[in-house]
């Protein structure tokens, strides 16, 4: 139970810098997608319904908090976190290029996915605007956001309490 306590107290510290300092503060115009790369780490990490379940959670909260339609990103997160489950079954979680192949495919389902359910809800902008924010520095800043995390959080899956299927 304590595991998936700190996993989603991860994510709402997350969700609230990302929808606080993240909205204001860009590196070379472009922020890092934090909840995004964390939801990717824990369908890869944890191999389990942990990422679908708090991608589910946080989309719900991501929405409410900042989305411009209610369910865009409860569904664009938790197709991330079905995808990336599915497709790093196939690899070791251990690889640094998985996590890298994972993060190219997780960038481009979830701005697919956001563009078309944005497009459905008439809330959609011209298609080469929506892709000028696709570019080198936005999958750099994503790259090296993520690298550090999965440091952090494969450290964190190696700990006892966390290798223990025991709830407390």
């Amino acid at each position: 139970m304590m595991k998936y306590a700190v996993l989603f107290l991860i994510l709402i510290v997350e969700l609230i810098f990302s929808s606080t300092v993240l909205q204001f503060f860009s590196f070379f115009g472009s922020a890092p997608e934090m909840l995004l790369i964390t939801i990717m780490l824990y369908s890869i990490i944890f191999r389990g319904k942990e990422g679908l379940v708090l991608a589910v959670i946080i989309g719900i909260l991501s929405d409410i908090l900042y989305g411009p339609f209610i369910g865009v990103n409860t569904i664009a997160f938790s197709l991330v976190a079905v995808s990336i489950y599915w497709v790093s079954s196939k690899f070791s979680q251990q690889s640094i290029l998985t996590s890298v192949l994972c993060l190219a495919l997780t960038l481009i389902i979830y701005n697919g996915l956001v563009y078309i359910l944005l497009l459905l809800f008439q809330g959609g902008i011209p298609w080469m605007i929506y892709l000028r924010r696709f570019n080198l520095q936005y999958l750099i800043i994503n790259l090296i956001v993520m690298l550090i995390m999965r440091y952090f959080i494969l450290k964190l899956s190696q700990h006892p309490d966390f290798t223990s299927d025991v709830l407390v």
